[in-house]
């Protein structure tokens, strides 16, 4: 993409470039990550997913298709998309998916550039795009939830490990782009 990163080994002391879009840590002073969720980020989509289909099931909601369904399913495969790309740079990258887990590179490429967590972004659409589909109030609050959940309890967890491991570059990434949207 048009940003290129620089691969630095505090060993050496040397830069070499590497593929773009990706940094390694800089550092070799390990400290262990900070984790807060003890429930990795999808089963939590997923459980709240199944509780709203609960409680949508528990109510009187509408049964025959119209356009909203339509407009759901889109959303939805959106969602799974942004997901599914997003988590593919990282595998890519060779660097963890797991909140908990130790970074190893600091990805900066599309949708890194419009969105600091498009995995999320992705999970909290695909879950509207549910509530959307099933036309369902009760449903709204899963996405809600996830949104509130994540933001409070594990993106700033991962924002402290994001500075811990990469530093000037990724507060720097900070100021350019946005935590959501």
């Amino acid at each position: 993409m048009d940003e290129s990163s620089t691969t630095t080994t505090s060993s050496s002391g040397a830069s070499t470039s590497s593929s773009p879009g990706a940094t390694t840590n800089p550092t070799n002073n390990y400290s262990p990550p900070v984790s807060g969720l003890p429930i990795p980020p999808p089963l939590l989509a997923l459980l709240l997913l199944i509780g709203g289909l609960l409680l949508h099931a528990l109510s009187r909601g509408p049964r025959e298709v119209y356009a909203h369904h339509v407009l759901g399913l889109l959303i939805v495969a959106g969602g799974t998309g942004i997901c599914f790309y997003a988590a593919a740079l990282f595998q890519a990258r060779g660097t963890t998916k797991n909140p908990q887990g130790e970074a190893t590179a600091f990805v900066v490429e599309m949708p890194y550039t419009f969105t600091r967590n498009p995995m999320y972004l992705g999970m909290t659409l695909i879950l509207f795009g549910f509530a959307v589909f099933f036309a369902s109030i009760a449903m709204l609050l899963a996405p809600i939830a996830f949104v509130v959940i994540i933001d409070r309890m594990v993106i700033p967890l991962e924002e402290q490990n994001m500075e811990r491991l990469f530093g000037a570059s990724y507060t720097d990434y900070k100021t350019r782009v946005r935590r959501w949207l």
